[in-house]
Protein backbone atom coordinates (compact mmCIF):
# COMPACT_ATOMS: atom_id res chain seq x y z
CA UNK A 1 0.00 0.00 0.00
CA UNK A 2 2.69 2.33 0.68
CA UNK A 3 4.34 1.73 -2.12
CA UNK A 4 0.81 2.33 -4.62
CA UNK A 5 0.67 5.51 -2.13
CA UNK A 6 4.45 6.88 -3.15
CA UNK A 7 4.32 6.31 -6.74
CA UNK A 8 0.91 7.80 -6.67
CA UNK A 9 2.47 10.87 -4.92
CA UNK A 10 5.07 11.10 -7.34
CA UNK A 11 2.62 10.62 -10.35
CA UNK A 12 1.19 14.01 -8.86
CA UNK A 13 4.35 15.60 -8.38
CA UNK A 14 5.53 14.86 -11.94
CA UNK A 15 2.06 15.66 -13.12
CA UNK A 16 1.92 19.05 -11.69
CA UNK A 17 5.62 19.76 -12.79
CA UNK A 18 4.44 19.45 -16.18
CA UNK A 19 1.13 21.16 -15.98
CA UNK A 20 2.97 23.70 -14.46
CA UNK A 21 5.49 24.09 -17.18
CA UNK A 22 2.89 23.62 -19.90
CA UNK A 23 1.37 26.75 -18.38
CA UNK A 24 4.76 28.64 -18.59
CA UNK A 25 5.60 27.90 -21.99
CA UNK A 26 1.27 29.15 -23.10
CA UNK A 27 2.27 32.01 -20.86
CA UNK A 28 5.40 32.55 -22.99
CA UNK A 29 3.80 31.63 -26.18
CA UNK A 30 0.90 33.98 -25.62
CA UNK A 31 3.30 37.06 -24.55
CA UNK A 32 5.55 36.40 -27.77
CA UNK A 33 1.81 36.68 -29.60
CA UNK A 34 1.07 39.76 -27.56
CA UNK A 35 4.07 41.26 -28.25
CA UNK A 36 3.53 40.25 -32.17
CA UNK A 37 0.08 41.83 -32.05
CA UNK A 38 1.59 45.03 -30.62
CA UNK A 39 4.42 45.24 -33.14
CA UNK A 40 1.73 44.35 -36.26
CA UNK A 41 -0.12 46.81 -34.44
CA UNK A 42 2.62 49.55 -34.79
CA UNK A 43 3.06 49.01 -38.80
CA UNK A 44 -0.61 49.20 -39.46
CA UNK A 45 -0.20 53.03 -37.60
CA UNK A 46 2.77 53.67 -38.95
CA UNK A 47 1.75 52.45 -42.35
CA UNK A 48 -1.58 54.13 -41.94
CA UNK A 49 0.23 57.75 -40.74
CA UNK A 50 2.15 57.35 -44.17
CA UNK A 51 -1.03 56.62 -46.42
CA UNK A 52 -2.37 59.61 -44.55
CA UNK A 53 0.46 61.95 -45.22
CA UNK A 54 0.53 60.71 -48.99
CA UNK A 55 -2.98 61.04 -48.99
CA UNK A 56 -3.01 64.43 -47.10
CA UNK A 57 -5.61 63.38 -44.71
CA UNK A 58 -5.55 62.46 -41.34
CA UNK A 59 -2.55 63.91 -39.42
CA UNK A 60 -2.10 67.50 -38.46
CA UNK A 61 -1.32 69.90 -40.57
CA UNK A 62 1.04 73.00 -39.94
CA UNK A 63 1.86 76.05 -41.55
CA UNK A 64 4.85 78.61 -41.74
CA UNK A 65 6.39 81.18 -43.77
CA UNK A 66 8.72 80.56 -46.44
CA UNK A 67 10.68 83.40 -46.15
CA UNK A 68 11.38 83.94 -42.13
CA UNK A 69 11.05 82.70 -39.13
CA UNK A 70 12.70 80.18 -36.94
CA UNK A 71 9.74 77.73 -38.12
CA UNK A 72 11.77 76.91 -41.10
CA UNK A 73 13.87 74.65 -38.66
CA UNK A 74 11.34 72.23 -38.39
CA UNK A 75 11.42 68.75 -40.23
CA UNK A 76 8.64 67.83 -42.00
CA UNK A 77 6.70 66.63 -45.26
CA UNK A 78 5.83 69.44 -47.78
CA UNK A 79 2.64 69.29 -48.58
CA UNK A 80 2.78 72.80 -51.01
CA UNK A 81 3.61 76.06 -51.15
CA UNK A 82 1.77 79.20 -51.54
CA UNK A 83 2.48 82.45 -53.24
CA UNK A 84 6.09 82.29 -53.12
CA UNK A 85 6.80 84.78 -55.46
CA UNK A 86 4.77 88.14 -56.81
CA UNK A 87 5.20 89.46 -60.16
CA UNK A 88 7.21 93.24 -60.01
CA UNK A 89 5.89 95.67 -61.04
CA UNK A 90 5.94 97.01 -64.81
CA UNK A 91 9.36 99.14 -65.50
CA UNK A 92 9.62 102.13 -67.47
CA UNK A 93 10.56 101.37 -70.76
CA UNK A 94 8.69 98.31 -70.15
CA UNK A 95 9.94 94.94 -70.15
CA UNK A 96 13.13 95.32 -68.12
CA UNK A 97 14.47 92.37 -66.64
CA UNK A 98 18.36 92.96 -65.02
CA UNK A 99 20.88 90.16 -64.38
CA UNK A 100 24.25 91.05 -62.32
CA UNK A 101 22.87 93.63 -60.37
CA UNK A 102 24.91 95.60 -58.30
CA UNK A 103 24.06 98.73 -55.91
CA UNK A 104 26.42 102.14 -55.08
CA UNK A 105 23.68 103.01 -52.57
CA UNK A 106 21.82 105.13 -54.42
CA UNK A 107 20.91 103.16 -58.02
CA UNK A 108 20.87 99.57 -58.92
CA UNK A 109 23.23 98.88 -61.72
CA UNK A 110 22.68 95.99 -64.09
CA UNK A 111 22.94 94.15 -67.26
CA UNK A 112 19.92 94.14 -69.28
CA UNK A 113 20.65 92.17 -72.45
CA UNK A 114 22.47 92.47 -75.85
CA UNK A 115 25.30 94.52 -74.18
CA UNK A 116 22.79 97.21 -72.55
CA UNK A 117 23.82 98.63 -69.09
CA UNK A 118 20.66 100.35 -67.10
CA UNK A 119 20.50 101.89 -63.76
CA UNK A 120 17.75 102.43 -61.82
CA UNK A 121 16.78 103.70 -58.09
CA UNK A 122 13.38 102.28 -57.95
CA UNK A 123 13.68 99.09 -60.40
CA UNK A 124 10.62 100.41 -61.86
CA UNK A 125 12.15 103.63 -64.02
CA UNK A 126 15.47 102.56 -65.83
CA UNK A 127 18.22 104.63 -68.09
CA UNK A 128 20.02 103.01 -70.30
CA UNK A 129 24.12 103.53 -69.80
CA UNK A 130 27.32 103.57 -72.18
CA UNK A 131 30.53 103.33 -70.14
CA UNK A 132 32.52 105.22 -73.37
CA UNK A 133 31.43 106.75 -76.56
CA UNK A 134 31.52 104.07 -79.12
CA UNK A 135 32.13 101.05 -77.20
CA UNK A 136 30.65 97.96 -76.51
CA UNK A 137 29.45 97.48 -72.94
CA UNK A 138 30.72 93.98 -71.12
CA UNK A 139 30.88 94.23 -67.59
CA UNK A 140 29.42 96.87 -64.80
CA UNK A 141 29.58 96.67 -60.71
CA UNK A 142 29.44 99.13 -58.14
CA UNK A 143 32.45 99.55 -55.82
CA UNK A 144 31.60 101.39 -52.78
CA UNK A 145 29.41 104.59 -54.04
CA UNK A 146 31.21 104.32 -57.20
CA UNK A 147 30.21 102.48 -60.57
CA UNK A 148 32.86 100.63 -62.81
CA UNK A 149 32.22 99.93 -66.59
CA UNK A 150 33.99 97.42 -68.57
CA UNK A 151 34.05 98.24 -72.14
CA UNK A 152 35.79 97.31 -75.67
CA UNK A 153 36.43 99.41 -78.21
CA UNK A 154 38.73 98.53 -81.18
CA UNK A 155 39.80 95.06 -79.59
CA UNK A 156 41.31 96.99 -76.27
CA UNK A 157 39.31 96.84 -72.76
CA UNK A 158 39.20 99.76 -71.08
CA UNK A 159 38.12 100.21 -67.14
CA UNK A 160 35.16 103.45 -67.07
CA UNK A 161 34.42 104.77 -63.76
CA UNK A 162 31.07 107.29 -62.47
CA UNK A 163 30.53 109.40 -60.04
CA UNK A 164 27.48 110.47 -60.68
CA UNK A 165 25.34 106.90 -60.74
CA UNK A 166 26.20 106.48 -64.22
CA UNK A 167 25.23 110.19 -66.02
CA UNK A 168 28.83 110.06 -67.19
CA UNK A 169 31.63 107.95 -67.64
CA UNK A 170 35.65 108.38 -67.34
CA UNK A 171 37.70 106.32 -69.04
CA UNK A 172 40.42 105.28 -66.60
CA UNK A 173 42.82 103.40 -69.11
CA UNK A 174 43.72 100.23 -70.52
CA UNK A 175 43.47 97.03 -69.09
CA UNK A 176 45.86 94.74 -69.89
CA UNK A 177 44.06 91.24 -69.12
CA UNK A 178 42.34 89.53 -72.48
CA UNK A 179 38.69 88.75 -72.22
CA UNK A 180 38.73 90.30 -68.31
CA UNK A 181 35.99 89.51 -66.37
CA UNK A 182 34.58 92.05 -62.89
CA UNK A 183 34.34 91.30 -59.59
CA UNK A 184 33.65 93.54 -56.35
CA UNK A 185 34.55 91.63 -53.41
CA UNK A 186 34.81 93.31 -49.60
CA UNK A 187 34.57 97.12 -51.07
CA UNK A 188 37.04 96.18 -53.63
CA UNK A 189 37.02 95.51 -57.42
CA UNK A 190 38.80 92.90 -59.15
CA UNK A 191 39.62 91.90 -63.46
CA UNK A 192 40.26 88.52 -63.90
CA UNK A 193 41.03 86.63 -66.99
CA UNK A 194 39.00 83.61 -67.65
CA UNK A 195 41.90 81.74 -69.28
CA UNK A 196 44.89 80.20 -67.28
CA UNK A 197 46.88 82.79 -66.22
CA UNK A 198 48.05 84.02 -62.48
CA UNK A 199 47.08 87.90 -63.15
CA UNK A 200 45.13 89.89 -62.12
CA UNK A 201 44.06 93.52 -61.66
CA UNK A 202 43.07 94.91 -58.40
CA UNK A 203 41.47 98.17 -57.73
CA UNK A 204 39.96 100.69 -55.68
CA UNK A 205 36.83 102.57 -55.03
CA UNK A 206 39.02 105.69 -56.60
CA UNK A 207 39.76 103.40 -59.54
CA UNK A 208 43.59 103.42 -58.69
CA UNK A 209 44.32 99.77 -60.57
CA UNK A 210 47.51 97.81 -59.42
CA UNK A 211 48.78 95.10 -61.20
CA UNK A 212 48.91 92.09 -58.93
CA UNK A 213 49.17 87.90 -59.31
CA UNK A 214 47.77 84.93 -58.00
CA UNK A 215 50.51 82.15 -56.32
CA UNK A 216 49.42 80.11 -58.98
CA UNK A 217 48.56 80.22 -62.60
CA UNK A 218 44.78 79.28 -63.16
CA UNK A 219 40.93 79.91 -64.38
CA UNK A 220 39.75 82.26 -61.55
CA UNK A 221 36.46 82.48 -61.51
CA UNK A 222 35.32 84.69 -58.66
CA UNK A 223 36.58 86.27 -55.73
CA UNK A 224 33.96 86.68 -52.28
CA UNK A 225 34.40 88.12 -48.91
CA UNK A 226 33.10 87.43 -45.70
CA UNK A 227 34.09 90.47 -43.84
CA UNK A 228 36.81 89.61 -42.31
CA UNK A 229 38.82 87.79 -45.64
CA UNK A 230 39.01 87.43 -48.91
CA UNK A 231 38.93 84.05 -51.00
CA UNK A 232 39.76 83.58 -54.89
CA UNK A 233 38.87 80.67 -56.42
CA UNK A 234 39.22 78.69 -59.87
CA UNK A 235 37.12 76.25 -61.94
CA UNK A 236 40.35 74.22 -61.82
CA UNK A 237 39.89 73.00 -58.30
CA UNK A 238 42.13 75.93 -56.56
CA UNK A 239 41.63 78.59 -54.23
CA UNK A 240 43.62 81.44 -52.22
CA UNK A 241 42.99 83.47 -48.98
CA UNK A 242 43.78 86.85 -48.35
CA UNK A 243 43.49 89.07 -45.22
CA UNK A 244 44.07 92.26 -47.39
CA UNK A 245 42.05 91.53 -50.22
CA UNK A 246 45.05 92.29 -52.33
CA UNK A 247 47.84 89.35 -51.59
CA UNK A 248 46.49 85.77 -51.34
CA UNK A 249 48.41 82.58 -50.44
CA UNK A 250 47.24 79.35 -51.83
CA UNK A 251 44.87 76.70 -49.79
CA UNK A 252 46.52 73.38 -49.86
CA UNK A 253 43.37 72.16 -47.59
CA UNK A 254 41.09 73.59 -49.97
CA UNK A 255 42.66 71.45 -52.78
CA UNK A 256 43.44 68.38 -50.48
CA UNK A 257 39.43 68.12 -49.30
CA UNK A 258 37.60 69.21 -53.06
CA UNK A 259 39.49 65.85 -54.66
CA UNK A 260 36.79 64.35 -52.47
CA UNK A 261 34.00 65.90 -54.15
CA UNK A 262 33.17 63.62 -57.36
CA UNK A 263 33.39 67.32 -58.94
CA UNK A 264 35.55 70.82 -58.81
CA UNK A 265 33.34 73.40 -57.20
CA UNK A 266 31.27 75.55 -59.51
CA UNK A 267 30.76 78.58 -57.23
CA UNK A 268 31.46 79.60 -53.27
CA UNK A 269 29.38 81.82 -51.29
CA UNK A 270 29.94 83.76 -48.07
CA UNK A 271 27.68 83.29 -44.78
CA UNK A 272 28.18 84.95 -41.92
CA UNK A 273 31.94 84.30 -42.05
CA UNK A 274 31.64 80.87 -43.56
CA UNK A 275 33.00 80.49 -47.19
CA UNK A 276 30.70 77.27 -48.69
CA UNK A 277 31.95 75.66 -52.22
CA UNK A 278 29.22 74.19 -53.73
CA UNK A 279 29.88 71.09 -56.29
CA UNK A 280 27.75 69.36 -58.47
CA UNK A 281 27.81 66.69 -60.88
CA UNK A 282 24.48 64.99 -61.91
CA UNK A 283 22.37 64.35 -59.46
CA UNK A 284 24.87 64.88 -56.36
CA UNK A 285 25.39 68.04 -55.19
CA UNK A 286 28.44 68.45 -52.35
CA UNK A 287 29.83 71.17 -50.53
CA UNK A 288 33.38 71.90 -48.35
CA UNK A 289 33.19 74.70 -45.68
CA UNK A 290 35.56 76.87 -44.03
CA UNK A 291 35.25 78.64 -40.89
CA UNK A 292 38.96 80.16 -40.68
CA UNK A 293 38.73 82.61 -43.78
CA UNK A 294 39.44 79.98 -46.45
CA UNK A 295 42.70 78.52 -44.56
CA UNK A 296 41.09 75.29 -43.81
CA UNK A 297 38.18 73.27 -45.45
CA UNK A 298 36.21 70.58 -43.93
CA UNK A 299 33.43 68.24 -45.59
CA UNK A 300 29.74 69.18 -45.75
CA UNK A 301 26.86 68.60 -47.71
CA UNK A 302 27.13 65.13 -49.36
CA UNK A 303 23.42 64.37 -51.28
CA UNK A 304 24.30 61.88 -53.33
CA UNK A 305 20.66 61.47 -55.00
CA UNK A 306 20.26 65.11 -54.25
CA UNK A 307 15.89 66.40 -54.19
CA UNK A 308 14.58 63.29 -55.51
CA UNK A 309 17.59 63.10 -58.15
CA UNK A 310 17.15 66.26 -59.95
CA UNK A 311 20.02 66.54 -62.69
CA UNK A 312 22.00 70.02 -61.61
CA UNK A 313 22.72 71.75 -64.81
CA UNK A 314 24.27 74.71 -62.86
CA UNK A 315 23.94 77.01 -60.04
CA UNK A 316 23.78 81.24 -60.29
CA UNK A 317 27.11 82.31 -58.39
CA UNK A 318 24.94 85.55 -57.37
CA UNK A 319 23.07 84.41 -54.12
CA UNK A 320 22.03 86.15 -51.30
CA UNK A 321 21.64 86.15 -47.79
CA UNK A 322 18.40 86.51 -45.88
CA UNK A 323 17.87 86.44 -42.17
CA UNK A 324 20.07 84.07 -41.37
CA UNK A 325 20.07 81.70 -44.69
CA UNK A 326 21.99 81.76 -47.91
CA UNK A 327 19.47 81.17 -51.09
CA UNK A 328 20.77 79.98 -54.04
CA UNK A 329 19.56 79.74 -57.67
CA UNK A 330 19.98 76.22 -59.27
CA UNK A 331 18.96 74.65 -62.45
CA UNK A 332 18.22 71.43 -63.05
CA UNK A 333 17.05 69.44 -66.18
CA UNK A 334 15.49 72.68 -67.86
CA UNK A 335 13.68 73.23 -64.16
CA UNK A 336 14.66 76.08 -62.07
CA UNK A 337 14.23 76.68 -57.89
CA UNK A 338 15.81 77.83 -55.40
CA UNK A 339 18.02 76.24 -51.86
CA UNK A 340 18.57 77.58 -49.00
CA UNK A 341 20.79 76.48 -46.39
CA UNK A 342 21.98 77.98 -43.14
CA UNK A 343 24.95 76.36 -42.50
CA UNK A 344 26.38 74.84 -45.80
CA UNK A 345 25.28 71.47 -44.67
CA UNK A 346 21.78 71.19 -44.59
CA UNK A 347 19.98 72.51 -47.59
CA UNK A 348 15.92 72.17 -48.61
CA UNK A 349 14.15 73.70 -51.77
CA UNK A 350 11.77 76.33 -52.52
CA UNK A 351 9.12 76.83 -55.13
CA UNK A 352 10.18 75.67 -58.83
CA UNK A 353 10.62 78.91 -61.27
CA UNK A 354 10.55 78.94 -65.14
CA UNK A 355 13.84 79.02 -66.79
CA UNK A 356 15.34 78.81 -69.83
CA UNK A 357 19.31 78.61 -70.24
CA UNK A 358 20.26 78.74 -66.70
CA UNK A 359 19.96 79.67 -63.77
CA UNK A 360 18.94 83.11 -62.49
CA UNK A 361 20.93 85.42 -60.55
CA UNK A 362 19.37 86.32 -56.75
CA UNK A 363 19.33 90.29 -56.14
CA UNK A 364 18.60 91.92 -52.79
CA UNK A 365 16.13 94.73 -52.85
CA UNK A 366 18.27 97.86 -51.05
CA UNK A 367 15.34 98.79 -47.90
CA UNK A 368 13.42 96.13 -47.62
CA UNK A 369 13.54 92.72 -46.47
CA UNK A 370 13.28 90.98 -50.16
CA UNK A 371 15.29 89.91 -52.87
CA UNK A 372 14.25 89.30 -56.48
CA UNK A 373 14.86 87.43 -59.68
CA UNK A 374 13.93 86.70 -63.38
CA UNK A 375 12.05 83.62 -64.77
CA UNK A 376 14.53 83.86 -68.08
CA UNK A 377 17.79 85.36 -67.52
CA UNK A 378 17.67 88.87 -68.99
CA UNK A 379 14.57 87.92 -70.29
CA UNK A 380 12.20 87.74 -67.29
CA UNK A 381 9.19 88.18 -66.35
CA UNK A 382 10.84 89.10 -63.27
CA UNK A 383 9.63 87.99 -59.62
CA UNK A 384 10.31 88.93 -56.41
CA UNK A 385 9.78 86.38 -52.88
CA UNK A 386 6.38 87.37 -50.86
CA UNK A 387 7.65 87.63 -47.55
CA UNK A 388 3.78 86.61 -46.63
CA UNK A 389 3.69 83.35 -48.91
CA UNK A 390 3.32 80.24 -46.86
CA UNK A 391 4.12 76.67 -47.15
CA UNK A 392 1.81 73.55 -45.63
CA UNK A 393 3.68 70.47 -44.15
CA UNK A 394 3.10 67.87 -41.70
CA UNK A 395 5.66 68.02 -38.90
CA UNK A 396 7.25 64.51 -38.37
Amino acid sequence: MSLAVGIYNELRRVGAAVLSAVSGVNAAVGGVAEGVGEVGAAVNALEAHIDAIQGGVGVPVRQRLIWTGADRAIPGHLVRQMNAYRPRQQTSPAGIALESVTHNGTVYLGFGGTNTWYTSPDLVTFTARVFSSGSTNMRGLAVGANLFGLSAFSGSLALNRSTDNGASWANLGGVGITQAVMHTAGGLGYLLTPSNSAAFIHFTTAGVMTNKNFPAAATWGGVVHNGAGWLAFSVDGVAAYSSNGADFTMSASYAAERVKLPANPSAIYALGSRFIAVALSGTTFSTIFSDDNGVTWQQGAAYGQFFEGRFFGSVNPDAVVLDGHLYVSARAGGVGFLLSTANGVTWRTHADINVSDSAPGLYRRVGANTFFLNTAVNSGPPLEINLAAKELFYEL
